[in-house]
């Protein structure tokens, strides 16, 4: 049976033919104004009637070979090229430009196929070569095309600069369109003129896979005279114009083509196509005959040459002043780094007193940060282009540490280098794989833009600033602002050789503020402030050190609120002056100082402030998830970090160990520690694990903590200040036993044989902190029990060591106690 829909559009293309005959001779027909049917004269005037040998070739292949047939009728546009373009059109069949977005079924097969589109999404071109014929002896491997976004109606043709324009005042805007470099490969050069806010110069290597992400910024609403919707907009249309590129001097026009789109807000172009779908699916088998078929993708179809469609190449058109690389720009143009940097420069003496509040930096900090960041822009900018000459490319191999290899390339242009291969280059350079492999990969780097660019401006200033994301991530952020306000004196200590750096600040007599009364902020605070108290007592210089925190007294999480109170007590012993119950509501910079704003409970109604040379910020970590939601991982809402099983297992193939694993303790149930002890032994199992081990994790980690000379204690368990807690204490005896560690410090013991004693009574009704001890308000020495349903789940070694096998074995019991006294025997903390 014969193809219905392609002999209809034959013979709707031969009907046509005949209409443009019979009305040659009542009236003359303009040369290339109709967009379905492009018309080639031997004068301006007459249509040329060599096309109607191609329309019988046609029939008659089809006739012959039933559905084998040209596709045509299924493509973006029904119609073929005019046998007048020149030769170089007539080999278009070498390229093909695919739009990857499905055609609309609503087009009938004597229409042009309109693709719908949505705004801001981003939509490959692929760019091909088809190198089939084996006649030619050279086949040029780098080209140029220019991609323009223009109209559809020859109507509206005439008014394209002045409608184009008028969207672009509308929107704040500098083009139609933008480019995603993110996602965007195999090219080499995007180039886009000032003037020509719809059009863009491509340079593309056809030895490679190319493809080009564009993202529309206009829908073909805003250019309609009555905006009701997508569907009543301005059909667009894309066009490439392909140029052959010989010599810089010597380019030709080898191809042109183009596709009909229609531009929709957010989703509208799927709302449209399932629209027509189902408008064709009523239809009946005869009438659906009439309509094209839906592909998967958009194939740009050959067109004429034309004055309204055609542009010259920009890099021809215009001054290197008016043109700027794409890859190189954010959505922040050289023009706007330019006037704010200028705005910075004016307000830099008029805002310079400003800089209080929040973390702020001077606006001199800020016009370096700004500065850097227009280095930044600068030097992505400063790379090799087909247009760079001899000397530009001497000096690009200068900068980027290429000077061993620059006489091998003195003659060399941008174009030169760039058509090289690896094999070329590695030639060149004798065969040096150092140099040759690096040389090759940066000549065709790909620029990452930002995926996310934010203006922010600092407390009491009117100046905005650009922060650029990549990852989206908050470590990024924070760190991004942190460069922003150039912060003084500000680093991280993650190792103990950083924290020895302190040594030097506290011998320099600066007062130094300690922000946290957790373990490292209580440690810090001890640490420090002995040594300012020994140096002051020496008659060296030293300074002072605070210590401020919103708790009651340090450690408060995990020890009893009577032991916290104490050991605060310990801590300012050592020199330190402790705030507690205040809320730090503010800190800025002045003078070289930092000014710290807290509310003291015992004068609520007013702001007190304190001056320090240094402050150190010690609250804690938490696990950074961000990454890690977007690949399916669970997170634990109240413990933070990732839900793991029994067997440190988030997902298939994937474990997670150490402090950020919320792992399932077969005794304890859900848990999330950060524990030295807990990183080695979960780290080891979960490799286990991954082998195909299926080992549950058991182990009960264990950690310490040492404020001062006099106070030092080992944990293990569910230490909460939160549970209900009966402790045993005794007075502390010259010969009590120090702490035992390794090389590394690490006080871990192995396992011993249970020596706690069968307790089967009940545990009395308790208050919830109870305490036996020989010497009242002496908690110099003891044991701290946490207990949970009645069962001991944690334990505090107040100042005894090396007992941490009991513990851990009372806990794995969970055996009921009532006589805490006979429990404390096993700590020997009696010496009986």
């Amino acid at each position: 049976m014969l193809n219905d829909s392609t002999l209809s559009t034959i013979l709707f293309r031969i009907e046509h033919l005949f209409d443009g005959q019979s009305s040659s001779s009542n009236k003359m027909l303009p040369r290339n104004t109709e967009n379905l049917f492009p018309i080639s004269t031997s004068n301006d005037f007459l249509p040329d009637l060599t096309l109607s040998n191609d329309i019988v070739d046609e029939l008659d292949c089809y006739l012959k070979n039933g559905d084998d047939v040209s596709n045509r009728s299924h493509t973006s546009s029904p119609l073929i090229a005019p046998s007048s373009v020149s030769l170089k059109q007539q080999t278009s069949s070498k390229f093909q430009f695919i739009l990857n977005a499905l055609t609309a079924s609503s087009a009938k097969i004597n229409e042009e196929t309109t693709t719908y589109l949505n705004q801001d999404q981003p939509y490959e071109i692929k760019f091909h070569v088809n190198n089939t014929s084996s006649s030619e002896n050279f086949l040029p491997t780098i080209y140029r095309s220019i991609l323009r976004l223009c109209f559809w109606d020859k109507i509206l043709q005439n008014q394209e600069r002045e409608l184009v324009q008028k969207w672009l005042n509308e929107y704040k805007s500098i083009s139609l369109f933008d480019i995603d470099m993110n996602l965007t490969y195999g090219i080499l050069s995007i180039i886009r003129a000032r003037q020509i806010p719809n059009a863009i110069e491509i340079v593309w290597d056809a030895t490679t896979t190319t493809s080009l992400f564009i993202r529309f910024k206009c829908t073909s609403t805003d250019f309609a005279l009555k905006r009701h919707g997508g569907e009543k907009g301005i059909p667009l249309r894309i066009q490439i114009d392909t140029y052959h590129e010989n010599d810089v001097n010597d380019i030709q026009h080898l191809y042109s083509c183009c596709c009909k789109i229609q531009l929709f807000r957010l989703k509208g172009a799927q709302r449209k196509n399932k629209a027509d779908k189902m408008r064709i699916e009523k239809l009946n088998i005869d009438q659906r005959r009439h309509y094209q078929t839906t592909l998967e993708h958009t194939v740009l179809q050959p067109c004429v040459v034309s004055s309204l469609y055609t542009l010259n190449l920009l890099t021809l058109s215009y001054a290197p002043d008016d043109l700027s690389n794409v890859d190189t720009q954010s959505t922040m143009t050289t023009e706007n780094i330019t006037e704010e940097k200028k705005d910075c420069e004016n307000n830099l003496q008029e805002n310079r007193n400003n800089s209080t509040g929040y973390l702020p930096s001077p606006l001199s900090d800020m016009k370096h940060t700004y500065s850097d960041l227009r280095n930044t822009e600068v030097q992505k900018a400063t790379k090799i282009t087909v247009q760079s000459s001899c000397e530009e490319v001497l000096n690009w191999l200068n900068n980027n540490n290429f000077s061993s290899v620059i006489n091998q390339f003195q003659h060399y242009t941008g174009i030169d280098l760039l058509r090289l291969t690896m094999n070329d280059i590695r030639r060149i350079c004798n065969s040096n794989d150092s140099i040759s492999i690096r040389l090759y990969n940066q000549l065709h780097e790909t620029v990452v833009a930002p995926l996310k660019i934010l203006y922010v401006k600092t407390t009491n200033t009117d100046l905005y600033s650009a922060i650029y994301l990549h990852t989206l991530t908050r470590h990024e952020l924070e760190e991004k602002i942190f460069e922003l306000i150039q912060q003084t004196h500000q680093e991280k200590y993650n190792l103990i050789d950083d924290f020895f750096s302190l040594k030097k600040i506290v011998d320099s007599g600066a007062d130094i503020a300690i922000v946290g009364g957790g373990f490292l902020g209580s440690e810090l605070a001890c640490a420090l402030g002995h040594r300012a108290k020994e140096r002051a007592k020496n008659g060296k210089p030293s300074g002072k050190v605070i210590q401020l925190m919103p708790e009651k007294g340090n450690i408060s999480k995990v020890l009893p609120e009577y032991l916290s109170k104490w050991a605060t007590d310990r801590v300012r012993d050592e020199g330190a002056e402790v705030l507690t119950n205040v809320e730090l509501v503010n800190a800025s910079i002045q003078d070289g100082k930092v000014n710290l704003a807290y509310i003291d409970p015992k004068a609520p109604q007013k702001t007190s402030y304190m001056t320090a040379d240094h402050v150190l910020v010690a609250v804690g970590i938490e696990p950074n998830t961000d990454l890690a939601k977007s690949a399916g991982l669970e997170i634990d809402p109240d413990q933070g970090g990732f839900l793991v099983n029994a067997e440190l297992q988030a997902r298939h193939n994937v474990w997670v160990a150490g402090d950020a694993a919320s792992f399932y303790d077969i005794k304890l149930g859900r848990r999330r520690v950060e524990h030295y002890d807990h990183a080695i032994v979960s780290g080891k199992l979960a490799g286990e694990n991954m082998t195909g081990a299926h080992k549950p994790y058991w182990h009960q980690s264990m950690f310490w903590s040492d404020l001062g000379l006099k106070v030092g204690f080992e944990a293990i368990g569910l230490t909460d200040s939160d549970l209900q807690t009966v402790a045993v204490y005794a007075k502390r005896q010259p010969e009590d036993e120090e702490p035992q560690e390794d090389s590394e410090g690490n006080r871990e013991q192995k396992e011993v044989a249970s020596t706690t004693n069968e307790l089967k009574h009940k545990i009395p009704e308790t208050k919830t902190s109870t305490t036996t001890i020989d010497n009242k308000n002496d908690y110099s020495k003891g044991v701290v029990f946490y207990l949970k349903e009645n069962k001991v789940v944690g334990v505090v070694l107040w100042n005894v060591f090396n007992r941490i096998p009991i513990a851990r074995k009372i806990i794995k019991d969970q055996q009921e106690i009532t006589d805490f006294q006979e429990l404390a025997k096993l700590f020997n903390i009696h010496k009986d």
